[in-house]
């Protein structure tokens, strides 16, 4: 785990992808997206891959698009920029990944009653015709070379693993939205609004930030 990014850095990747993807009717669906209005109806199209592409870009992480496509996620080659994480060290920003899916982990805890893991996830898929979010259930007693029988809402989707970017992947500068403000864990009023609703603003994050800021550092969720 060493070689791999720090918690802190992780949670801008999540961070970014809200910014600038969450929002009502920001983006809508398309596969093969690139964050451009297509269709010329005034909303920006974008595609999983894309959106996590756009979101690690955002985090100062320079990773080949190639490699942010589930294909490339799930080729050997990926290795050379992700580091794969087990279920229980899992921590919000690092990438879920299906067989021809990929999001951004909100949050993830132990079901100790069912013995099964339970988590949200952000993510552009074509249900909900754009970002939005979700949970997901994992089983980790079906794993083989990937978790079976597992789900994101209502949906069955095998998932295969979960990455975290290396540390080589860093670029020599972080974007000025990560001041030191922006360094502590993930808030638990921005987890309990994205419950709430899969869409929200810009202010609406920030605002939710601000408000636990303080009680989150003292906590030091990173540690």
């Amino acid at each position: 785990m060493f070689e791999l990014i720090n918690k802190v850095q992780a949670f801008r990747i999540l961070h970014a992808a809200l910014v600038k993807f969450g929002g009502r009717d920001k983006y809508e669906y398309k596969m093969g997206g690139v964050g451009l209005d297509d269709d010329g109806n005034g909303v920006p199209e974008i595609d999983c891959s894309h959106m996590v592409y756009e979101a690690l870009k955002e985090a100062g992480l320079k990773i080949p698009y190639g490699y942010v496509q589930t294909g490339g996620l799930n080729s050997p080659k990926a290795n050379n920029f992700f580091g794969q994480v087990d279920p229980a060290d899992v921590v919000p920003g690092d990438l879920i990944v299906f067989r021809e899916h990929v999001g951004i982990v909100i949050n993830i805890r132990f079901d100790k009653e069912t013995n099964k893991y339970r988590g949200s996830l952000f993510h552009s898929e074509s249900h909900s015709k754009g970002p939005t979010t979700n949970g997901f259930v994992i089983d980790p007693s079906t794993y083989e070379g990937g978790y079976k029988n597992n789900y994101y809402g209502s949906i069955k989707a095998p998932i295969t693993k979960f990455l975290r970017p290396k540390r080589t992947t860093q670029k020599a500068e972080v974007p000025s939205i990560y001041t030191t403000k922006w360094q502590f864990g993930i808030s638990p009023g921005l987890v309990d609004n994205i419950r709430k609703s899969a869409r929200w603003s810009r202010k609406t994050i920030t605002d939710c930030t601000k408000a636990t800021e303080a009680k989150w550092q003292k906590l030091k969720p990173w540690n």
